[in-house]
């Protein structure tokens, strides 16, 4: 009878200590590890950054883009502009020089081919939150690799605070008023509500040449 009772006793402790475990690893044990695909949104811009230079020369003349945009939209639409999915938003990757008329703490008021010295593009240097355009328009980010909205908009905030880091503060510093430069950057346009004078682009360079008249 004691021998039976050992007996119960034990195998009692050897299940409590079974359920015991299996709770802990459930409870306390190790979080599930990270899928080796899901995507990093900072280590996505790094490898976005690094594919800038290879794309550039895929973008659009600017002065070429503002005077298609006067005078056929749909053209301007269908030559350049990157869409995702069904939407009236459309982005435009744009390079090209003129000289800086004006500098404020927001932007720069370009003139690109005016006589008249009148300002076309307005290069931003704040206020980009919620503005995805370097994203969409150099068409490096394929939409359907994301799991979710929000992930996809986490890899656009990504890219803007490398803009942020690494191309505004060189302009702030080094852009004056009547500066001959050279950009390259985003430009988005909704066609329901399309606003182009002046073309309002997020930079991702702009170089400039002090010395010319």
């Amino acid at each position: 009878m004691k021998s039976r009772m050992i007996k119960y006793v034990s195998l009692l402790v050897v299940f409590s200590a079974i359920l015991f475990f299996s709770i802990d690893s459930i409870h306390f044990g190790t979080p599930p590890k990270k899928e080796t695909n899901e995507i990093d949104p900072a280590e996505y811009a790094e490898e976005f950054w690094q594919k800038v230079p290879d794309v550039i020369n895929n973008a659009v003349d600017a002065a070429i883009l503002h005077k298609l945009l006067e005078t056929d939209l749909d053209e301007a639409i269908k030559l350049y502009g990157k869409t995702l999915g069904v939407s009236s938003v459309h982005s435009f990757l744009v390079r090209g020089n003129g000289r800086t008329l004006e500098k404020t703490d927001k932007s720069l008021l370009v003139s690109i081919n005016s006589p008249d010295n009148k300002g076309e593009i307005l290069i931003r240097i704040s206020g980009l939150f919620g503005e995805f355009a370097v994203r969409d328009a150099f068409g490096l980010v394929n939409v359907s690799k994301f799991k979710s909205t929000m992930l996809f908009n986490e890899v656009g905030v990504a890219i803007n605070r490398k803009i942020f880091l690494d191309v505004i503060p060189s302009i702030k510093e080094n852009v004056s008023e009547g500066d001959f430069i050279s950009f390259v950057g985003a430009v988005t346009i909704d066609e329901e509500n399309p606003e182009f004078n002046p073309i309002k682009l997020i930079p991702v360079s702009v170089n400039t040449d002090k010395v010319q008249d």
